[in-house]
């Protein structure tokens, strides 16, 4: 078993603990709700915060490769987002919210609860910050567009007696932005990061203060179980995913997340950002392997549109990425590993 095999091996073990409580009856949905809520709320802000505290210094210098990386990252999941829109309107003949979540399924990967503990586990901790910079990116750019996205197609509606009036209609749109901007900054998630760059920007860096010692030690431990309890809850959110008979479109939705998004960022990096350190390539590169977000299903169900279909697709494609992360992070630890 290759290096990165053997330090990844715990992890999809994790996962499989998770499934098989939850099959046995000892996580139920509610249960596994409250697990989320933890993870999402009080363990990956604290995380975060420690990870992205370290990007003033290391990530967005002078000769930082954060802002590069960005960009390419966000050049192929942005150009696949809107091909797999494409994809789904002439192939399946989706339209309105339902081609919105195929893009998104297509271009958001599970990074918060998969990519970032997996990421470490395969390349070390320096992987850490490159994947969570992708993880804010994904949360700020890629989630707002989908709830812009969302948003204006339930707000579109024709003028008539029982319907919006033309001044309602045309003010829409901008209640939509404004939507999707204050639940991308209020994300727990993205104040975590935001307030780690803050941090390390001014308070260690302008100012030169150092983190009282009880506080650092809170974060480290609520930091710490972020990845375990992520894992677990993958495996448990698994056992409860329905299935759809609409194979087509998932299985279009898998290649395009588990290959095609991949195969993007390796081009894009390969153009935007040639001299990028090895390790944050493969970081990102394995980031985009992730399979598509819980998020999806969560939007499907706030909206009431393609609530199975996502489910099921959330559920093909994190099954199959336990073989295809785990090939991918064997075939990309082998260059960064020692001669």
């Amino acid at each position: 078993m290759s290096g990165a095999l053997a330090a990844i091996a715990p992890f999809f073990a994790i996962v499989l603990i998770g499934w098989l409580s939850a099959r046995r009856g000892m996580i139920s949905e509610a249960g596994l709700g409250g697990l989320n809520a933890f993870i999402f709320n009080i363990s990956l802000p604290p995380l975060l915060f420690q990870t992205m505290a370290a990007a003033p210094e290391r990530g967005f210098g002078a000769e930082g490769a954060g802002w590069t990386l960005l960009a390419a990252y966000g050049l192929a999941t942005l150009t696949l987002y809107i091909g797999a829109m494409l994809i789904g309107t002439v192939l399946f003949g989706l339209r309105g919210p339902s081609r919105t979540l195929f893009g998104h399924l297509s271009a958001n990967g599970n990074v918060g609860f998969l990519g970032l503990p997996l990421g470490v586990a395969a390349l070390g901790p320096e992987a850490a910050l490159p994947t969570a910079m992708i993880l804010t990116f994904d949360i700020v750019v890629v989630m707002s567009a989908t709830t812009l996205l969302l948003e204006r197609a339930k707000t579109a509606a024709p003028v008539g007696p029982l319907t919006a009036s033309p001044a309602a209609s045309a003010a829409a749109p901008l209640r939509g932005v404004g939507s999707a901007l204050q639940a991308a900054f209020l994300n727990p998630i993205i104040l975590g990061a935001l307030g780690g760059v803050a941090w390390g920007a001014v308070g260690r860096g302008a100012l030169g203060l150092e983190m009282v010692e009880p506080l650092d030690r809170l974060l480290n431990v609520l930091g710490q179980a972020a990845a375990p309890a992520a894992l677990f809850a993958v495996g448990a959110t698994l056992a409860h995913k329905k299935s759809d008979r609409r194979y087509g479109e998932i299985t279009a939705i898998t290649i395009l997340k588990l290959i095609v998004h991949p195969a993007l960022t390796v081009l894009t990096l390969s153009l935007l950002a040639p001299n990028t350190p090895q390790l944050w390539i493969a970081a990102a590169v394995l980031a985009a392997a992730n399979p598509a977000s819980n998020n999806a299903v969560i939007f499907a169900n706030i909206y009431r549109v393609y609530e199975a279909r996502a489910s099921a697709t959330v559920l093909a494609s994190t099954a199959l990425s336990l073989i295809t992360f785990a090939a991918l992070a064997a075939w990309i630890a082998v260059p960064l590993s020692p001669s």
